[in-house]
């Protein structure tokens, strides 16, 4: 048995390693050049085809001068309008492209660079390798790279001999359509001409060696303010300019065989993208749009949830651009109409969405507090993101997020697109992929080919495991020669690895479950999950489970800590009854530490024991009512949080108020809406009466299944007892007339009995 068990393990090892060394998309050698400096600089890199005019200072310091000339592109200035007076965005376009044979349309958005000419190279080259491998043809794709021209940009932009703009060009104020504000030129005269001021950009302080998301904001207007230079200027956004794009390419005569319209950014663009996606209204033309967001420095996040703790000092954390708080853009508010913010989260992740980053992209050049609540660093704050994405699926109909999410973090490299760009997965992306069925797991295309999606510290292991595997199976027999087929041995080797009961440690388990509390809210799909995760690892690993949820509920928020409670409602009493010993097991557990639980979420001398109280005595009455613990024990808490709650009261309305005012008004909300969701699961579960699992809690005793179910008729009864009144005079009066009218005489009253 020993040897059979020592075979089993060696077979699944070697079939995972064949399995991610079989992959296309875990390349083991990519001849890719690597990005060096942490932040991408673009001079001189090696393998890298990107022109920049001037060189990277000469960028920082005056912006560029020329728009570049690129083989198989134009520069189109008039096609993409935004607005009846003929303002427009510049672009790169495929050259002498045939409209009836296009297929897939790539809009490839630059970053803080403005090199829209490298992108549209990047991407070129993407589609030739794409066409070399037969995945499209290279005349059925069309490429348009956007160039959001700053200020400093004379000269790439058309000026006059006093260096004013010339044209009717979209300009910006530095990097502003990144947050998607408003050009600022052009600009017209009360009759409609075109009237462009001598706008010129402050010179920034920031050194040259250092381009990232700190140098914006530094360089502003000279001699006005953003404010008066928006209000002159086209109000038009780069939402707006990509809606125009949109338009133009949904014209079904011009554009016959079009399938697919892919709307990729990198970097301040993938930010633009992440915002645009959100804010976008629906439209006609959604079932036809595919968002590519690669390597973002922070996100738009549609709910105040964030994966980290949002620190005191932090107050404007949910204010856009990182939140829907605050101020926002007026791209937002021309197209709000009706909607709600609900009505966005909904949009959001029912769109075809596909996310890239590199696994060494590890550097955090946004810094600030709003930024580093989203996680530290570029990977991990996209890893966060796709995790926050399955809390949205509570406000839509779909619930799979893999039909609408795709997520590939790619292997050594950096913030690096043009190294993404040529990945075969990028490409398919890019030239094939239709929707999430397709994207969300790679290699999914191809039907003789097994492969897996798995996390940045997922794809690690696995190529760890690779490593081992070929240097034990090397000993027994050389693996690579194994004629098995592959897939059918995934079976038997997932049998193998439960038997084996080596699917996770103890310690994995614990990071997990840390990190689906972090994801917690008083949704039900989000507890429901964390209770899954609970209840599927409770018979080895529940000490450690339990040891989470006391460490972490003494470190959250009261909002969260009052979370936690209705999850361990859910847990303890397991109405699925899909583990009903997993409940059992925590529910011995919750006996010895429910007072310092309790005490944690209504804290003796916090308001959050007046604010928590409510849901925390009807949480306590159901589970005395329901014999979940000894109703003596639950009696006592009840007495304890209630002469807790009063003792505060007594100290006035001045110290609540102080003690209100530390509470941001985002936090306000979120508890507002939370309260909304505990309160409906109350009332939900007010009326059920406890399952099998937990019938022994009525009476140890009992151990005859026909008195276990009288225990729960019983139950029954004692709960409408004890909802009704003492008998009283007025109940007496009653059966009185009642008597007499019924049987002609009255009745035994008590004292003639």
């Amino acid at each position: 048995m020993f040897w059979c068990r020592i075979q089993a393990l060696l077979a699944c090892l070697a079939v995972t390693s064949v399995m991610v060394a079989a992959s296309p998309s875990f390349v083991l050698d990519q001849n890719l050049f690597r990005r060096i400096n942490k932040n991408s600089k673009t001079s001189n890199q090696d393998g890298d085809p990107g022109i920049f005019p001037g060189g990277k200072s000469s960028f920082l310091r005056d912006g560029w001068r020329v728009l570049p000339p690129i083989e198989g592109a134009y520069i189109d200035n008039s096609t993409f309008k935004v607005d009846d007076k003929g303002s427009f965005l510049t672009a790169y376009v495929t050259k002498d492209y045939n409209a009836s044979k296009i297929k897939r349309a790539v809009i490839q958005v630059h970053g803080m660079y403005r090199d829209s000419w490298n992108q549209f190279t990047y991407v070129s080259n993407s589609l030739k390798a794409a066409a070399s491998r037969q995945v499209i043809q290279e005349d059925e794709a069309l490429i348009i790279t956007p160039m959001f021209f700053s200020i400093m940009d004379k000269g790439a932009y058309p000026v006059n001999k006093n260096n004013v703009s010339s044209s009717k060009a979209l300009v910006w104020d530095d990097h502003t359509w990144g947050d998607c504000q408003n050009a600022v030129l052009p600009s017209y005269n009360d009759d409609g001409e075109l009237a462009n001021p001598s706008y010129s950009a402050k010179r920034s302080d920031i050194p040259v060696d250092d381009l990232s998301e700190h140098v914006e904001g530094k360089r502003a207007l000279a001699e006005t303010s953003r404010a008066k230079a928006k209000a002159k200027g086209p109000e038009a956004s780069a939402p707006d300019a990509l809606d125009s794009i949109i338009d133009f390419l949904s014209d079904e005569k011009k554009f016959p065989n079009l399938e697919k319209i892919v709307l990729s950014g990198f970097s301040l663009g993938a930010q633009l993208m992440n915002r645009y996606l959100a804010m976008r209204p629906s439209s006609p033309q959604d079932s036809k749009l595919l968002f590519v967001i690669s390597s973002p420095a922070s996100l738009m996040y549609l709910t105040p949830h964030r994966p980290l703790k949002v620190p005191k000092d932090c107050p404007r954390y949910n204010n856009y651009k990182y939140g829907l708080d605050g101020h926002m853009p007026d791209y937002y508010k021309r197209h709000k109409k009706d909607d709600s913010v609900n009505d966005m989260r909904k949009r959001y992740v029912e769109r075809q969405q596909f996310y890239f980053v590199g696994m060494d992209d590890t550097t955090d050049t946004d810094t600030r507090c709003e930024a580093r609540t989203q996680g530290h660093g570029h990977l991990e704050r996209m890893d966060n993101w796709i995790k926050e994405l399955s809390n949205l699926l509570e406000y839509s109909d779909n619930q799979n997020l893999d039909d609408t999410v795709g997520y590939y973090p790619v292997k050594k490299v950096s913030h690096d697109i043009n190294s993404i760009l040529q990945t075969e997965q990028a490409q398919n992306v890019f030239f094939k992929f239709n929707s999430g069925k397709d994207m969300s797991i790679p290699g999914r295309h191809d039907k003789n080919e097994a492969s897996c999606m798995m996390t940045s510290s997922g794809l690690e292991v696995a190529f760890e495991l690779l490593d081992m595997v070929s240097k034990l199976c090397a000993k027994v027999n050389k693996w690579r020669d194994m004629q098995v087929p592959i897939r059918s041995l995934i079976s038997p080797c997932k049998k193998a690895w439960s038997s084996l009961g080596i699917i996770m440690d103890p310690f994995q388990v614990r990071m997990e479950f840390l990190g689906l509390l972090k994801c917690l809210n008083a949704s039900q799909q989000s507890i429901q999950k964390i209770v899954a995760f609970a209840l599927r690892y409770s018979h080895k690993c529940a000490d450690n489970i339990w040891d989470c949820i006391m460490t972490e509920c003494a470190k959250e928020s009261s909002n969260t800590r009052i979370n936690m409670l209705f999850m361990l409602d859910v847990c303890l009493t397991d109405d699925s009854g899909t583990n009903p010993d997993g409940a059992a097991v925590y529910r011995e557990l919750a006996v010895r530490d429910l007072p310092a639980l309790i005490d944690m979420i209504v804290p003796p001398k916090s308001w959050d024991a007046v604010i928590n109280l409510g849901s925390v005595q009807q949480i306590l009455l159901a589970w005395r009512s329901k014999r979940v613990f000894e109703p003596c024990l639950i009696t006592t808490l009840l007495d304890t949080i209630e002469q807790r709650a009063a003792s505060i009261r007594e100290r006035g309305p001045e110290e609540s108020m102080l003690s209100m005012a530390q509470v941001s008004r985002s936090d306000i909300l979120r508890r507002i809406e939370e309260d909304r969701e505990r309160h409906k699961h109350l009332r939900e579960n007010s009326w059920k009466l406890p399952q099998m699992s937990y019938l022994h809690a009525l009476d140890s005793k009992d151990t005859n299944p026909v008195q276990s179910t009288m225990g729960v008729i019983s139950l029954e009864f004692e709960q409408q007892w004890e909802t009704t009144s003492d008998i009283n005079e007025d109940d007496w009066r009653k059966n009185e007339e009642d008597m007499t009218h019924w049987w002609g005489r009255p009745p035994l009253t008590s004292r003639e009995a």
